[in-house]
């Protein structure tokens, strides 16, 4: 028997050293083979230029980033399913349900569909991490999965009611009772474990890739294959996250409204709040005299009321009177201890007293910026038309355009680093609206950064009420791009059944478009090796502001990078289709009149039937500008008005044209 008992262990001590040597030769095979991927990574990675890896290195912690908040982001809306909507949901079968069915829709929403969603892109993302460090295709996959960002319009327009119906519901003390057990459950699981914070997450998840896709286009060559792509991926959720801020604003804009228009009484006649167009500013308390005041301001108008008296006294309002912006007055009282400042009209007058300086200085910046805002006599959001025909100036360019292309004309300006593509500083850029607006002279030499000049042109075109391709010009062109596909090189039909449409735009809207085409063409992306903005790259971020629908929604913004494609067309082929170029100096009324000798060398633009005028019409043009400038300087008030009646006059013919001329 131990003879056996020997000879058994020898065996197995025989079979334990034989898997411990299979176990050491595994551990060394695997560190060869280690070793041997960490030496060729390190020769790859010494074949990238220096700078080139550090941009690698700051791209791949973009995106790990990315994938970390993408996870956690995950993660808390499966637990907004599984720990809330799905017992929720069970209950709901039971005979004393927790909450109705229509309360679960109202509270949730489409948050299932959001979740199914960031399940998917997390997985798309995650097959990347397969090539680390060499992360391709990022851009790629962000612009494939982007249309499905499409579920957050319902969600965020749904928002305010789900706030409001989780109000309601706190009454409830089963449901009240459920959320508290529910919350020190979740306590050690999360940090999010409030079911209206998690609710709330979804409000901030696009701003948040949007903002890691910045980073990770930082970190991206732009010799790189997926630059472009990742760009325009960048541009697609910021136009979604803009859409998703506006819904948001609108709800709570209309939840306030409401709550004003149940709180005022007293006023003569119906008092309808709910305009389409109305936005809440600020509300504010005051003192009149003796008489306690409440001021409700809104985008249009002004509200001053009086606290009514009674039991509900702080929610109900009596109205004293409604000024309208556009002719209402602001003057400050020079008086240090009440901070005073009074509001007044053609008919009524109201001094208001603030408790402390800082707020009377507050109310009086934002009723100014108000006033401005509606003013009549405004730079920003009135027409082209209607702009052009208040200067009466003989560019055929509103001064604010003149001004900014000027400065951004300047080598220091057209040749910084992602002009057009990177942001200014937004309290600058509504300080230069604001003078625009108030008819300030604006002096642009000022301006240090130019990109806060670069976002004002962007911000003057977006603010257009009818966009500079208008909304049926807009239409045409999607359709165009619909039917032509996504091809590289665009051919001479698609361009043709281009120009055709372009030829259909008001004549205001196409001049100014010629000048700014030839501009971003042979300033901008002249320079594109320097400033880095490509024909591709100044489409992206200049198309939006100038091609737009009539009705934005998350749908349309996935239109865009199709409307981006017809911009792009156009400014690569800027003399195909604007053979003619305009400039500050020679883009000059004609008065036919007085350049009779000439009119018969004025031609026509064979593209978009565009007049052009020789040089000696140039010359008698601009010798009738600087008579009119001279005879106005020196006073000489007659002789001017002569002037400009004689213009007035030329203008009524029909030979009247705003000629576009060569440099």
């Amino acid at each position: 028997q131990d003879f056996h008992l020997i000879q058994n262990l020898e065996v197995l001590t025989n079979e334990i050293n034989n898997f411990l040597l299979e176990k050491k030769q595994v551990y060394q095979l695997v560190k060869a083979q280690s070793i041997i991927r960490m030496r060729l990574q390190r020769r790859r990675f010494k074949q990238i230029p220096r700078p080139d890896y550090s941009q690698i290195i700051r791209r791949n912690l973009a995106f790990a980033d990315l994938m970390r908040t993408e996870k956690l982001y995950k993660e808390s809306l499966e637990m907004v399913m599984n720990e809330y909507l799905e017992p929720v949901r069970q209950s709901a079968r039971d005979q004393r349900p927790l909450i109705e069915i229509q309360d679960i829709a109202a509270v949730f929403c489409n948050i299932e569909i959001i979740t199914a969603t960031h399940c998917q892109i997390y997985d798309s993302l995650n097959r990347l991490m397969s090539k680390w460090p060499y992360l391709d295709r990022i851009g790629e996959v962000f612009l494939k999965i982007a249309p499905s960002f499409k579920v957050y319009g319902v969600y965020v327009q749904n928002f305010r009611t789900a706030m409001v119906y989780l109000e309601r519901l706190n009454q409830n003390r089963r449901w009240s009772h459920f959320l508290i057990q529910k919350q020190q459950y979740l306590a050690d699981l999360s940090n999010s474990s409030d079911l209206k914070t998690l609710l709330a997450l979804p409000l901030d998840r696009i701003a948040s890739i949007q903002l890691s896709l910045e980073q990770i286009e930082k970190g991206t060559a732009l010799n790189h294959p997926d630059h472009k792509n990742i760009m325009s991926a960048s541009e697609l959720l910021k136009q979604t996250l803009d859409i998703v801020k506006y819904n948001l604003e609108r709800a709570e804009n209309a939840a306030c409204v409401g709550r004003i228009q149940r709180a005022l009484v007293g006023y003569r006649g119906p008092l309808n709040l709910r305009q389409q167009k109305r936005t809440y500013i600020a509300e504010g308390k005051f003192t009149s005299s003796t008489n306690k005041r409440h001021i409700f301001l809104f985008n249009d108008i002004c509200i001053i009321t009086k606290p009514k008296i009674g039991k509900n006294k702080e929610d109900t309002f009596k109205v004293k009177t409604i000024f309208e912006l556009e002719t209402m007055k602001v003057n400050d009282i020079p008086d240090t201890v009440k901070h005073g400042f009074e509001v007044r009209n053609a008919e009524k007058c109201y001094r208001l007293f603030s408790k402390t300086a800082e707020e009377k200085a507050e109310w009086l910046g934002l009723l100014m910026d108000s006033i401005t805002k509606r003013k009549k006599d405004r730079v920003f959001g009135v027409s082209l038309e209607f702009l052009l025909k208040r200067e009466n100036r003989g560019t055929g360019l509103p001064l604010v355009i003149e001004d900014l292309v000027k400065f951004l004309s300047e080598p220091s300006s057209k040749m910084s680093e992602g002009v057009f593509r990177l942001s200014g500083n937004k309290d600058t850029i509504e300080q230069l609206k604001r003078q625009y607006d108030r008819g300030d002279v604006v002096d642009l030499s000022t301006v240090n950064n130019p990109h806060n000049v670069s976002s004002l042109l962007k911000l003057f075109l977006r603010d257009m009420p009818q966009p500079l391709f208008t909304y049926e010009v807009y239409q045409k062109l999607l359709s165009l791009q619909n039917q032509h596909g996504d091809v590289a090189t665009p051919s001479p039909s698609f361009i043709g059944s281009i120009k055709e449409v372009l030829a259909t735009l008001p004549k205001n809207n196409l001049h100014l478009l010629n000048f700014l085409i030839h501009f971003l063409a042979e300033e901008i992306i002249a320079n594109e090796q320097i400033n880095k903005m490509s024909a591709m790259n100044v489409s992206i971020v200049f198309a939006p502001n100038v091609l737009r629908p009539e009705n934005e929604s998350i749908e349309s913004v996935f239109e865009q990078p199709k409307l981006n494609n017809i911009f792009h067309v156009i400014v690569s082929n800027a003399k195909t289709f604007f053979p003619d170029r305009p400039s500050l100096e020679n883009y000059q009324v004609e008065c036919m009149e007085e350049t009779e000798s000439s009119s018969s060398s004025a031609s026509t633009s064979p593209t978009l039937g565009l007049p052009v005028l020789s040089g000696s019409s140039i010359t008698s043009s601009a010798k009738i500008q600087r008579t009119r400038m001279n005879n106005a300087n020196k006073g000489l008030t007659q002789s001017a008005t002569a002037s400009e009646n004689g213009l007035r006059q030329f203008a009524s013919t029909p030979s009247f044209n705003l000629q576009i001329l060569r440099d």
